[in-house]
């Protein structure tokens, strides 16, 4: 079976980009026919066209009842007519008795009998009269004309092939007899114009399923039972795409004798398989895929013109696959002749079957492509003015014989018709214009045909070049310029290729699967034709089978692309196969012994079931049970369906079924029952080793869920496990309620994890974007400072931090943060693209490197300090400032007030008695004795200061914060470390402060008895040894704080020395370290000094005895009141001289003093600082490179910055961040940062136009940077333009290179009920946020550009308010936060710039106060100014680059390349494109094709922008036609531009316009009927019905504004009434008029 040609409407390919080429098509197809027709039309005008037409019936009579056999013209209007006449008892048969002569009328067509001389020929009737002598059997058989000769062709025996002939030639306009020896010239054309090459063994193919290959085109075969024809080289399959049964299903690939023809893309074949007598005749079509048995070639097949395709008696076959049989019954029909029509249009084929003298005569017409009905007669004639005779002869004689008269296109080239010299058409010729439009006609079948073969689109493509190529009059307007709709259709083909590509893979998968599913059904349904046994399971699967398989219908109906009749067609026989099926398993339940097989199984069920020992055997056993019910329910529901005529029966089947059933269900039940004591008696272990089992698995999901999305996949397998354990254990209601707790419990689980792991992915995703936006902002700044473009590029491809970045966006990208990655991807492409048009702004505009800006002849000084808020220290107090400008505003918080102290610190490390090295070198010091952070003070007290050095280094690089300078700090720092180290070890015991150190000692030598004392040192001695072993153990704190009870118990002493919290501890280690002698008792160097110089100073005053007898204890006083004495008498000696001793030096003197002079000279004495010199940093600590650590200095120092200053510091700097923020945001500051648009392109207009003017106003406003800067500041920028032409990113951009506040303040917020400036008389929140923003800039007062957006919005009285900000007084009034001020901007860097359109919300045109225009310089950007026209009209595709993804190569190109690319366009010579950017050959064809596209929406736009302009230029009252507001401004033109793609064509983007306009159209309401029907008048695409409304609605408006000047609504009426009397009564005067004129003449 042939596959089926896919055609039908559900074939039809997807919408899309498909859908669009194959509208396209069919839509160029019509054009192409249309124009074809008209062509047809006028080349039958000029060359004369004949129709076929029927122009009588007549009769012709002769002498005798004959039997006709031929007519032949022999003149203009004679015939000679031939017969066999039955001669009965005459003896011989004269010439009469065959041949007759008759005359035709033309006039009256009628037939008339006429004489000849010719027959009276001597020699023609001997050779007449002997040829019926000799041969009884001679009868005529036809005439033939053959060349210049005429043949009549005698059978003389029982075959056709046996004749006689008698040959005549034409001389002088008569027919000659000849002879009648000329037989071997009277023979037919060869039947076949094509040669039969016969295969042969080097063309087989061997496998599994060998086949013989055709020029590898097509593979053929007749083994395994059918003849198969396959178009893949493919011997594993015996399938393929056409096949038909063999009489002998055992021959081999040899035994058939195969012959093929090739005939362009028709193979056709002769087939003769193995023992077969006829041979079969097949065409493929390659191009279709396609095979049809065509038998009728068997005896003739010629071709048609052109190669068109095939012809035969029965028929023809086109190229395209077209192909048409007609309904005769003529056999062994052969090829006679062609006969062609002068017009070059119609060819006649002559097919003649000699038995019965039978014609067939079949016109094909060579445009249409198709032949007509054929004529089949008995004998014809065609005259030489194109009418044909013919008949029929009629089974019995007769002596009248019915002619039928035609008039055809097939006369002789000497009657043809004479065209015109003067036509176009003439000039071509006509066989030539009928060539072109027969290629044509077969490109509109190929445009017309659905894609039912592969290459279509490509033949399409080659079709429509060859036709292009062949003709060059296509274009010509007098050939209706067929060239159009030809090349639309040859570039449609091109784009339609790719498309049809992916159509065709689908449907070869729908076919594939169709041809296995057609298989298998072929297979079940011969299977059932087999037989069916003697077993009732046989009919049950049976029956299961083909319910099986007809379902899948269903589904394979549902594929794209499926052969549905075909599948149909199977699903019946598939329907009638169920249906005898079930016939015949009726007849089959009849029988008696019919259910026993199910018996027996039941049986068999019984007996296991009460042996049953296990629950898995009896699972099986109900298994088995459920598929005996099943069988049973499929045999139950086909009896219900049987169609059994006797009623007793049907209910004998029914009754022993149902039977069977009920013991089958009490079967089952005792199966059931018993699983269920089974299930019961094992269930209880095994449940509970699946509960542990359950258990381990969320202990193992749980720990393999670390995405939310495994916690879901995790929880669907516990479920899942869950759900087999019910099924398992479902009956039992106490498992089942565990389970049901378990689920419940598993399902919280998992969900607490996934919120936890969304709230994890939240926050890294959160981390990621926050990380990702601070990378961004570095790299904007390290781009602004580079220099060069390949500097940039290089950076933005290959640079650390951007690739870290990428690398951030990826991470968000897999965490499911699509929206947060593409926000870091565009903003980091959009700080790419700034960079590189900020370097080229630099390189083009910026002057002096980048401290300057040239904006036409002025020079402008350039801000680059970043628009911030920072906090300032100002008169004593600390002011919010914004960078740049003069905005200071006092800050009055309590927080910050409590901070004073910090003020003036800038470093976290560092302030004015901390020197930062110190600071970091006595960080390390307490972490390593405290080992921290891998710090140990033992390691540290061995290494030198080279080596401390890499240590403090790498400490130093984590301390960002802190501020420390690499070579300066590190080294400081270090030397810093080892001076701390040195003095720590050394001084021992002075470590401790000396309050903690007397207070110990005064603790143990005053307060502790020597009980006590022995009791302690006994507990130390037994703390020393262990120390000797474990010197590092740190289990003493008993001891410790036993030590600390008895110095809290001593509070005398405390006051005594006036110890403070912090010196308890330390006294506790100082005797701890004391009793244990780590530490030996000392004293400082200093302290000893002042002992001394006291006694000396005491001996030389003669009061040394004196002083020791007040430090002695008197009688029973208490141990302190000397204590005390001795204090008096050293502080007395220290208040008369000058000294440089500390407190400690005092305490620790005063106790010295008070110790017998033995104990007082015991213990080492240290000095407690030193010097440390070479330093490298600055700081009031260091004289001279030179610092003085005192141990004890320092970590008092060191004790009041960590324990209050650092804390404060902290604590001011993190207020500072919040109320930064919080002002920020309050203020909106980053909405005052100027931001350059994406999109923005400095193109020539902006260059050449704009800056320079915009550069002459800031000049006037905020002066221009050089000696020659303006002093007398004053005036304003007023910006017009309709909307979408970039007024405000210009401006903008021009803030953001000159380093200027962009404070955009929006009209429509403010409205027209705003007439001040004071925010708190806004009616509203938005009006009152945009005068806070107004007046915020006069608070900045400098460095700002103030931008009134918008003003047609605004009410005048509130502009008029700027008039004195514009003159030269630079004044205005303000009110900031309730305060009115007046606001002086003399000398300031303040400029004015308002923005508007020509109309308001409302439709009307916005007023501007008449002082402020005066002051301002008025722009229109819409418009062309300064003549530059040019560089007006290319800004528009400049701007739209970006907007469209094939343009946006050039805008990073140099300007001059767009400029050759759109000289080439105007020009049409783009073979020679000098181009400085490097292009693809691709991307150059693009690149034009867009561009040219681009120009024409261009010149649509700026025509729309002209008439915009020109309507609202115009007074209403001399208006003559409503507003004209559709817009043409650059928005519109990337709206547009957008849209474009390279495969549309001119008429598509015209749609495309018309569409755009149409939609902006609908916001105008009762404006978008005029709008749309001018642009349509302006584009010159308007209709006449259209013109017809447009001319309405202009009358319309004009009646009404003549009307407008009568005032009332009452009154116009009257006078409309009274001017149409008016005119009627002059029309009256001039008719009047004209009769006196025409009476007096």
């Amino acid at each position: 079976m042939s596959e089926p040609n896919h055609t039908s409407e559900t074939n039809s390919l997807e919408a899309g980009a498909y859908s669009i080429i194959r509208e396209r098509l069919q839509k160029n197809g019509k054009d192409l026919q249309a124009r074809l027709q008209e062509l047809n039309s006028e080349r039958r005008t000029v060359f004369g066209a004949t129709e076929t037409r029927l122009i009588a019936n007549e009769r012709i009579s002769t002498e005798n009842n004959c039997l006709a056999r031929d007519i032949v013209p022999v003149g203009d209007d004679f015939f000679w007519f031939g017969y066999n006449v039955q001669i009965g008892l005459k003896a011989e048969t004269h010439i009469k008795d065959v041949f007759s002569v008759y005359r035709y009328d033309r006039k009256e067509h009628r037939f008339q009998s006429a004489e000849t001389e010719v027959f009276k020929n001597e020699q023609f009737q001997l050779d007449f009269q002997n040829l019926y002598q000799y041969y009884r059997e001679t009868r005529f058989s036809k005439f033939a004309l053959i060349g210049p000769h005429l043949f009549m062709v005698f059978q003389v025996g029982k075959t056709s092939a046996d004749i006689k002939t008698f040959k005549w030639t034409l001389k002088n306009g008569q027919y000659t007899y000849v002879d009648n020896r000329s037989d071997h010239e009277f023979s037919f054309p060869d039947q076949h114009e094509f040669r039969w090459t016969k295969v042969n063994r080097d063309m087989h193919r061997k496998g599994l399923h060998p086949h013989i290959s055709i020029s590898d085109r097509l593979f053929v075969e007749t083994i395994g039972g059918d003849l198969t024809l396959k178009v893949e080289d493919n011997t594993n399959t015996g399938k393929g795409i056409y096949s038909e049964p063999v009489d002998n299903a055992d021959q081999t690939l040899d035994d058939a004798e195969i012959y093929f023809s090739e005939v362009g893309n028709l193979i056709i074949l002769k087939i003769l398989p193995y023992q077969e007598e006829a041979f079969r005749y097949i065409i493929f079509n390659e191009k279709m895929q396609e095979a049809k048995r065509v038998d009728a070639i068997k005896d003739s097949c010629v071709l048609l013109p052109e190669d068109q395709g095939l012809i035969f008696a029965k028929g023809y076959y086109i190229q395209s696959g077209e192909v048409k049989l007609f309904d005769n019954e003529l056999q062994g029909m052969q090829f006679e002749k062609r006969i062609n029509s002068p017009n070059g249009e119609d060819v006649l084929y002559v097919f003649y079957q000699a038995e019965s003298g039978t014609y067939a005569l079949m016109r094909y017409n060579l445009i249409e492509q198709e032949v007509g009905t054929p004529i089949i007669c008995s004998g014809y004639s065609l005259f030489e003015d194109g009418e044909l005779i013919y008949f029929r002869a009629e089974e019995e004689q007769t002596k009248h014989h019915l002619i039928q008269i035609w008039q055809t296109p097939f006369y002789s080239p000497n009657r043809q018709a004479q065209a015109s010299n003067d036509s176009y058409l003439a000039k071509l010729g006509n066989k030539e214009i009928v060539r072109a439009m027969s290629e044509a006609r077969e490109l509109l079948k190929l445009v017309y045909k659905e894609d039912s073969y592969q290459n279509l689109y490509a033949d399409l493509t080659k079709k429509s070049s060859d036709i292009l190529d062949s003709y060059h009059w296509l274009g010509a307007e007098e050939a209706f310029q067929l060239e159009a709709p030809l090349l639309q259709i040859r570039n449609t083909a091109k784009s339609a290729i790719d498309e049809y590509e992916k159509v065709s893979q689908l449907k070869k998968d729908s076919s594939s699967q169709y041809q296995a599913f057609a298989e298998k059904s072929k297979k079940q349904l011969r299977s059932l034709k087999s037989g069916l046994g003697n077993h009732i399971d046989e009919y049950v699967k049976r029956m299961a089978e083909i319910r099986s398989t007809r379902g899948e219908v269903l589904q394979l109906k549902e594929l794209p692309y499926i052969d549905v009749e075909a599948l149909e067609s199977l699903e019946a026989q598939l329907v009638e196969a169920s249906e005898n099926l079930a016939n015949e398993t009726a007849s089959f339940l009849v029988k008696d012994k019919a259910l026993d097989p199910y018996r027996d199984k039941l049986d068999q069920l019984q007996k296991r079931s009460t042996n049953l020992q296990k629950s898995i055997d009896a699972r099986k056993l109900e298994e088995e049970s459920l598929q005996l019910s099943q069988e049973l329910e499929m045999l139950i529901e086909t009896v219900s369906n049987l169609q059994i005529e006797d009623a007793t029966q049907s209910t004998a089947i029914i009754d022993r079924i149902s039977n069977l059933y009920a013991e089958f269900n009490q079967a089952k039940a005792g199966i059931k029952r018993k699983a269920k004591e089974l299930i019961q008696s094992e269930s209880a272990s095994e449940f509970k080793a699946q509960l542990r089992l359950a258990d381990q698995s969320l202990s193992n999901y749980l720990e393999l869920a670390d995405e939310p999305e495994k916690c879901d996949n995790y929880l669907n397998k516990m479920m899942i496990q869950l759900e087999e354990l019910e099924s398992r254990f479902s009956e039992s209601e106490e498992f089942l309620d565990q389970i049901s707790s378990l689920r419940d419990e598993i399902y919280n689980t998992f969900e607490s994890k996934k919120i936890q792991l969304k709230e994890a992915l939240n926050r890294k995703a959160l981390k990621l974007s926050d990380s990702g936006k601070r990378i961004l902002e570095g790299i904007h700044r390290r781009l602004q400072n580079m220099s060069n473009r390949e500097e940039i590029q290089s950076y933005y491809a290959s640079d650390f931090m951007v690739l870290k970045l990428r690398d951030q966006a990826k991470a968000l990208m897999d965490l499911g943060e699509s929206v947060k990655a593409d926000e870091l991807e565009s903003q980091l492409k959009s700080t790419y693209e700034d960079a590189l048009r900020q370097l080229k702004d630099k390189q083009e505009l910026y002057a002096d490197g980048d401290k300057l800006i040239q904006l036409g002849k002025h020079r402008f000084s350039v801000n680059h300090q970043d628009i911030d808020l920072s906090l300032v220290q100002r008169q004593n107090g600390l002011f919010l400032h914004i960078n740049g400008t003069g905005f200071f505003e006092e800050l009055q918080d309590p927080e910050l007030d409590a901070c004073r102290p910090v003020w003036d610190q800038h470093l976290r490390s560092e302030n004015e008695q901390i020197y930062r090295a110190e600071y970091l070198a006595y960080s390390i010091f307490k972490a390593a004795q405290k080992l921290e952070n891998g710090w140990d003070i033992q390691e540290l007290r061995t290494l030198t200061y080279t080596e401390l050095l890499p240590k403090v280094q790498k400490e130093m690089s984590d301390r960002f914060q802190e501020s420390y300078v690499k070579g300066v700090h590190d080294e400081d720092a270090s030397k810093i470390l080892e001076g701390l180290l040195k003095l720590h070890f050394e001084l021992g015991i002075l470590r401790y402060s000396a309050k903690a150190r007397i207070w110990g000692l005064y603790t143990w030598d005053k307060v502790l008895s020597k009980e006590e004392k022995q009791a302690i040192k006994e507990d130390f001695n037994h703390v020393k040894s262990i120390l000797q072993f474990f010197p590092n153990s740190r289990s003493f704190e008993a001891s410790k704080e036993n030590l600390s009870e008895i110095l809290e118990a001593s509070s005398d002493t405390a006051e005594l020395i006036s110890t403070e919290a912090n010196d308890r501890e330390e006294a506790v280690n100082f005797l701890f370290d004391w009793l244990t002698e780590r530490e030996a008792l000392g004293f400082s160097k200093e302290a000893r000094q002042l002992c001394n110089e006291f006694r000396s100073s005491l001996r030389k005053t003669q009061a040394l005895k004196s002083f020791e007898a007040a430090s002695k204890i008197k009688g029973e006083e208490a141990w302190s009141r000397p204590v005390k004495r001795i204090h008096s008498w050293l502080n007395s000696y220290l208040g008369n001289v000058e000294h440089n001793y500390s407190e400690d030096h005092i305490i620790e003197a005063s106790y010295l003093l008070g110790l017998p002079k033995l104990d007082a000279e015991q213990g080492h004495v240290h000095s407690t600082q030193l010097e440390i010199s070479d330093l490298r940093g600055d700081h009031s600590n260091i004289k001279d490179a030179t610092l003085i650590l005192n141990y004890r200095d320092l970590q008092l120092r060191m004790q009041d910055f960590t324990a209050h200053t650092l804390p404060l510091y902290e604590k001011f700097q993190n207020t500072k961040k919040a109320i930064l923020k919080r002002e920020r945001k309050n203020m909106g500051l980053d909405e005052f940062k100027p931001k350059i648009m994406s999109s923005f392109v400095r193109n020539e207009l902006l260059d050449q136009v704009y800056l320079p003017l915009i550069g002459d106003n800031l000049a006037k406003q905020i002066g221009a940077a050089g000696k020659d800067k303006r002093t007398d500041l004053m005036g304003m920028l007023l910006l017009i333009s309709p909307p979408g032409y970039g007024k405000t990113t210009l401006m903008e951009y021009i803030s953001a290179r000159l380093g200027l506040v962009f404070m955009k303040i929006n009209g429509p917020a403010l409205g027209h009920s705003v007439t001040s400036v004071d925010p708190e008389g806004a009616p509203n929140a938005g009006a009152r946020e945009e005068l806070y923003k107004l007046n915020l800039a006069f608070e900045m007062g400098d460095n700002v550009m103030i931008y009134l957006d918008d003003i047609q919005h605004c009410h005048p009285e509130f502009l008029q308010k700027f008039i004195s900000l514009c003159d030269a007084q630079r004044k205005i009034e303000g009110v900031y936060k309730g305060e009115a001020k007046t606001y002086d901007f003399r000398g300031k860097k303040v400029a004015v710039i308002m923005a508007g359109n020509p109309y308001t919300e409302s439709g009307d045109k916005f007023q501007i106060p008449d002082m402020l225009a005066n002051r301002a310089d008025i722009y229109n950007l819409g418009d062309i100014i300064g003549g530059k026209d040019q560089a007006f009209e290319l800004s528009y595709i400049e701007n739209s680059l970006s907007s469209n993804k094939s343009l946006a190569l050039l805008a990073d190109k140099p300007r001059e390349d767009l400029k050759t690319f759109l000289r080439a366009i105007e020009t049409g010579d783009s073979n020679s494109l000098e181009l400085k950017g490097n292009y693809s050959a691709t991307e150059k064809e693009e690149i034009l094709r867009i561009l040219h596209l681009v120009y024409e929406i261009r010149r649509t736009v700026l025509k729309v922008n002209q008439r915009y302009i020109q309507s609202a230029g115009q007074a209403d009252v001399f208006r003559t036609e409503p507003p004209f507001k559709l817009q043409g401004s650059y928005r519109d033109m990337n709206k547009l531009s957008e849209k474009i793609s390279p495969m549309m064509n001119d008429q598509e983007l015209e749609q495309i316009i018309l569409s755009h306009y149409e939609n902006e159209s609908q916001t105008l309401t009762q404006g978008a009927e005029f709008n749309l029907l001018r642009l349509k008048q302006m584009l010159g695409k308007i209709e006449e019905a259209e013109e017809a409304r447009l001319e309405e609605i202009l009358a319309s408006f004009q009646k009404q504004q003549s009307a407008k000047g009568y005032g009332s609504n009452q009154v116009a009426p009257i006078v409309e009434r009274l001017e149409a009397m008016g005119m009627g009564l002059q029309d009256l005067v001039r008719i009047f008029e004209e009769n006196r004129k025409l009476k007096q003449k």
